[in-house]
């Protein structure tokens, strides 16, 4: 099995050479790492405007020194126009991403990517390969993730199964924000059922009677991220200030009995998604279901605000696995409507703090 699917990644290489004869691929150690890591970041700006890992080009560069980040290049006319990376995670698994293309339409985006998975296939094929897939539709002319989920979900799906486990707002790029949906996806997750079964799986017929714990705030970028810790503030209050929030608030929580009061006040909330179940078991050995939501941040008034792009699910998904992961991220498209809707009838607090420094 593992040589015919290598045989198709091989038989996909050759014929998007053939399409790109004057092309040049360059491989991770071909440029320094100072070189990897400027035209990673102008190739992303390129075409996001801003991206998160543009932020910090130091730690960018001492991950490709170390070996963490491993990025490939195509090159065309001597500009650089497309590129693609591994990116090792804590656990092993290696992600693949950070992919642009600014010559769509010629197979290169396309073949940087299969570069990287002939890398992970070759040299670390025991781990598992993990990928956050756009799911954005095009918008403020950016385009859109539907190429890159054929690759993922059609090409690389036949080399290496690659199955969804979540979907998410979970990055914003630009000024003001556009937040995007990603499917996360996993290697290592057993196909065959939706997102929305797994979740099931996980926490039907579980009470959620009982003291709700605590949720702490760990991070703000590039999403929100809050976890249950007998340290941290009431869960509602964490919960509440989600809607202020630039972007996205994800709550991983294991169901573990002590949990459930926590997953059910969680996914009660009209303004929250159970959205997945994460790859990774928790520290007890449970499933950790994914909860998230959506804020609003800017001024609706001037139109400086945080926007949310469509999202459209690609065909190239088995038929109940694309309706029920399209589903989920409507959810959370009803949640900016309602945000909204909220801000015109002059209900969301932040507004109606405008209209009184309006009326002064």
């Amino acid at each position: 099995m593992i040589n015919m699917n290598k045989e198709i990644l091989r038989e996909q290489l050759i014929n998007l050479e053939t399409r790109n004869a004057g092309m040049k691929i360059l491989n991770p150690g071909d440029l320094t790492s100072e070189k990897t890591a400027d035209n990673v970041i102008k190739l992303l700006k390129a075409m996001y405007v801003e991206h998160g890992i543009t932020k910090d080009k130091k730690k960018l560069v001492k991950d490709i020194e170390v070996g963490n980040v491993l990025s490939w290049f195509a090159q065309k006319d001597e500009n650089f126009v497309a590129t693609a990376s591994l990116v090792k995670q804590d656990d092993g698994a290696w992600e693949l991403g950070r992919a642009v293309s600014l010559d769509r339409g010629n197979g290169l985006g396309k073949r940087v990517i299969l570069e990287a998975l002939k890398f992970h296939l070759k040299n670390h094929s025991n781990e598992a390969l993990i990928a956050e897939v756009r799911a954005a539709d095009e918008f403020k002319q950016v385009p859109s993730g539907l190429a890159t989920q054929k690759i993922f979900f059609g090409t690389i799906n036949s080399i290496l199964p690659i199955t969804p486990f979540a979907i998410a707002p979970l990055f914003a790029h630009g000024d003001p924000l556009r937040n995007e949906q990603f499917i996360l996806s996993a290697s290592d997750i057993k196909p065959g059922k939706t997102i929305s079964e797994k979740i099931s799986d996980s926490i039907n017929n579980r009470s959620t009677k009982g003291t709700i714990p605590r949720l702490q705030v760990i991070q703000t970028a590039p999403f929100r991220l809050a976890i249950p810790n007998d340290n941290g503030k009431k869960a509602s209050q964490v919960a509440s200030e989600s809607v202020d929030f630039k972007g996205c608030s994800l709550f991983p929580v294991e169901v573990t009995d002590r949990n459930m009061p926590l997953i059910g006040m969680l996914s009660s909330r009209s303004d929250m998604v159970l959205c997945g179940v994460d790859r990774l078991l928790g520290n007890e050995g449970k499933p950790v279901v994914l909860i998230a939501t959506l804020g609003f941040h800017g001024n609706i008034l001037t139109g400086q605000s945080s926007e949310l792009a469509p999202t459209e699910v690609s065909e190239v998904l088995p038929t109940e696995m694309r309706k029920d992961t399209q589903a989920i991220a409507d959810k959370f498209s009803h949640i900016r409507e309602a945000q909204l809707n909220e801000f015109r009838d002059g209900l969301h607090p932040y507004f109606r703090t405008d209209i009184i420094k309006l009326s002064l």
